[in-house]
């Protein structure tokens, strides 16, 4: 669960434009990045072109945590049936033409390349190159040590020495001749050492396999809100939702509701800054309509 990758169907912005885009802007419908100063990739809108606006393309309002004059950059191709899909988010970074993810994909001009090398296409999901994946080999044979698995003979437990108190046969003195047991079924005529044998056993642990089909978790999700001295509000959310699409709303007796969507990571973490003022407001957590969590802002 926690390593499939999930696109969501980008709903905060549709342009269609009819205005002559400038030479540098990429042409066509797909996916653009609003790229705030320290880099991450603050929302996706779709578009176009990467000049909806006509200034150069920058944005010419705040949106979602990135100022006026952030970046409009292109990031993924739109699906065969049209869709668009983005990612977004502070672990979602664009330097040197480049957007990098959490997991450590990039994406170039609407290609992606997995940190395995497999290279695929934004929009259709097809792989243009195959990756390679790499399995490693466990042994599962343990060895055994005079510590835990090995047994050792010695005079006090399991070994037979010759002495003239117990178990031996002693010709008489003038013979020097002793007859000794020991583990390894070795006889040998000293009566002055006493006979020492190690035994060592190998041991190899059987797996054992355990059918199941594992239990289906319902979706679970935790919203904390933090004000810092410049005005600026950050939610945080903790989840078991990885690489999927969550709703936030605002809402107040009064007031328009505000709406921020946000995809969290391959850990089911994201966060997301805004400059509103939402004191006063109920904050409501959703996953496909689904409610999460929910809290009321005090500010």
């Amino acid at each position: 669960m926690r390593n499939r990758v999930i696109t969501f169907l980008v709903l905060v912005m549709s342009f269609s434009f009819s205005h002559q885009l400038s030479a540098t802007a990429t042409t066509g419908l797909g996916g653009y990045a609003i790229i705030h100063p320290d880099g991450h990739v603050c929302g996706v809108i779709v578009a176009n072109g990467s000049d909806p606006f006509g200034n150069g393309g920058v944005m010419t309002t705040e949106y979602m945590g990135c100022p006026v004059g952030a970046l409009i950059i292109f990031q993924t191709k739109p699906s065969p049936s049209g869709n668009v899909a983005g990612w977004h988010g502070l672990d979602v970074i664009y330097r040197n033409g480049s957007f990098t993810l959490s997991g450590g994909t990039t994406i170039t001009n609407g290609i992606a390349t997995d940190p395995n090398g497999r290279v695929w296409d934004t929009g259709s999901g097809e792989t243009i190159k195959a990756g390679v994946v790499t399995t490693p080999v466990q042994s599962e044979t343990k060895t055994a040590t005079t510590q835990s698995e090995t047994k050792t003979a010695t005079t006090q437990s399991e070994t037979k020495t010759a002495t003239t108190q117990s178990e031996t046969n002693t010709v008489s003195p003038q013979t020097n001749t002793t007859s000794t047991n020991t583990l390894s079924e070795t006889k040998s005529a000293n009566t002055s050492d006493a006979i020492k044998s190690q035994q060592s056993i190998v041991v190899e642990k059987v797996e054992t396999v355990v059918d199941s089909d594992g239990e289906e978790v319902a979706p679970e999700a935790n919203l904390k809100v933090k004000k810092d001295n410049a005005g600026r509000i950050t939610f945080t959310i903790t989840s078991n939702l990885p690489e999927e699409a969550v709703i936030i709303t605002a809402s107040k007796k009064g007031s328009k509701s505000i709406r921020y969507s946000v995809t969290t990571n391959d850990s089911g973490r994201a966060s997301l800054r805004t400059t509103r003022n939402l004191s006063g407001y109920t904050l409501t957590l959703r996953f496909d309509s689904e409610v999460l969590d929910q809290l009321k802002f005090k500010g």
